[in-house]
């Protein structure tokens, strides 16, 4: 813990938002869990926006806004290539599930934010749009 503000100093577990670990719109009952952790666990997340995802290669779409190719995160490419919206599917990108040991249906886990850690994008080149 950082001293004095109940606050992890790191996360036991990190999600990564990879083709393996995201879907598009809703996580369905059943889907098998992406990462299996015990209760209490501090847990590390990275998402992705749907901005740049939606109709064309986030590396043109960017890249029609004067934004690098290094600049747009790896992840966005290769969760577009590879994870196919399907039709009727939600905007939005989103990583899991995450089951955790011992709860039980209709339980509740409640989450404990942490100040969030913005990962390097190409946001900051393009005013509004987060990548």
């Amino acid at each position: 813990m950082k001293q004095g503000t109940g606050i992890p100093a790191s996360a036991a577990h990190t999600l990564r938002s990879t083709p393996q670990t995201v879907v598009w719109g809703h996580i369905a009952a059943g889907v098998t869990p992406a990462l299996l952790i015990e209760s209490g666990a501090c847990v590390r997340i990275d998402t992705v926006s749907h901005q740049g995802l939606l109709k064309q290669d986030p590396a043109e779409y960017f890249g029609d806004m004067g934004v690098s190719l290094a600049q747009v995160l790896t992840d966005a490419l290769d969760i577009y290539r590879n994870v196919k919206r399907q039709p009727g599917a939600g905007v939005h990108v989103l990583t899991g599930p995450i089951h955790v040991e011992g709860a039980a249906p209709g339980g509740r886990v409640p989450p404990v934010p942490l100040p969030p850690n913005m990962r390097p994008s190409a946001a900051s080149r393009v005013g509004s749009i987060t990548i």
